[in-house]
């Protein structure tokens, strides 16, 4: 996976909207970077999805990176089946589509993961530029719980100790038990972050935090939890930026390769009494094996245990 959020996860509504102009075209001839060469400027950080049929045609560019990225717009319209035509350019945002432009042909901006598209030929722009429909009750719930999210990882207050403790939750999941097995086979290794670069601090396991790789018989897996770790003696005092990574243990493949992220954090200032909880989302990590959280200590100690 790119290390990038899902693009469909963040940026659905704005490609629903460029690929419901293409609605009700049949024979689509498709392009991307992944099947024809020569097609688009070539680019690792920018991809290409063309759909084409009967002289017209949407052209999709993403930006995968997480800052403003120029975009050069150099398209083969021979190859896909286009002739002299007027371009238009779509700019969706996640909070509107916005209006179709008449395309110059110049180089344009995309911003942080954010999309695009070069169109051709009679499309309807009018039922593009419509605002989407209102949210749902149940996207509106979830972009709370986004929300939410992100303030928990931002930190809640200085304490005098922080507890984590490490759990993975054992979901209904419809697959054969040794896949199910090596499914959750995964180390979790806490790390901090700061200017200088990543710190590895060791690993945490059932028993709790260690700085040796944790023995197979201790690992956290489906249905299991760690004891409550205290970590001002790991980290000492003052702000620190945390990140506990799933690092696949298996015997054959992805051997300690970073692998997808099922634990839940709960983290309390009191051991079992826990303030909150921080769990994987795809719109929060740049990575799908870590979580990110950071955590303030004061100076003095005074905890209860």
């Amino acid at each position: 996976h790119p290390s990038a959020p899902g693009l469909a996860d963040v940026n659905f509504r704005p490609l629903w909207k460029l690929w419901n102009l293409m609605r009700g075209t049949e024979n689509l001839r498709i392009f991307s970077d992944y099947n024809c060469s020569g097609m688009f400027a070539r680019s690792e950080e920018v991809s290409h999805y063309l759909m084409s049929a009967g002289g017209k045609m949407v052209c999709i560019f993403a930006n995968f990176t997480d800052s403003p990225r120029t975009i050069d717009p150099y398209i083969d319209f021979a190859a896909a089946g286009i002739s002299s035509c007027m371009l238009h350019l779509c700019m969706p945002t996640r909070e509107t589509p916005g209006k179709a432009q008449v395309f110059d042909g110049k180089p344009f901006t995309l911003g942080p993961y954010g999309v695009g598209a070069i169109c051709a030929g009679e499309l309807d722009f009018a039922e593009y530029e419509k605002p989407y429909p209102e949210l749902p009750s149940e996207c509106r719930s979830h972009l709370a719980k986004v929300e939410s999210q992100r303030k928990k990882r931002a930190g809640q207050g200085a304490a005098p100790e922080w507890f984590l403790r490490v759990s993975i939750p054992d979901l209904p999941i419809a697959y054969e038990a040794s896949m199910v097995l090596d499914l959750y086979d995964n180390y979790c290794e806490l790390c901090e972050e700061s200017e200088s670069g990543e710190r590895k601090l060791g690993y945490i396991g059932k028993s709790g935090f260690q700085r040796e790789k944790t023995p197979e018989d201790d690992m956290i897996v489906n249905g299991t939890a760690s004891v409550w770790i205290p970590l001002r003696e790991i980290v000492g005092a003052g702000s620190h930026q945390l990140l506990l990574r799933s690092l696949h243990r298996s015997e054959k493949y992805y051997v300690n390769s970073p692998f997808y992220s099922f634990v839940m954090l709960e983290i309390a200032r009191k051991a079992d009494h826990p303030d909150y909880c921080i769990e994987f989302m795809n719109e929060l990590e740049g990575e799908r094996s870590e979580l990110h959280f950071t955590l303030d200590f004061d100076e003095s100690k005074e905890t209860t245990i």
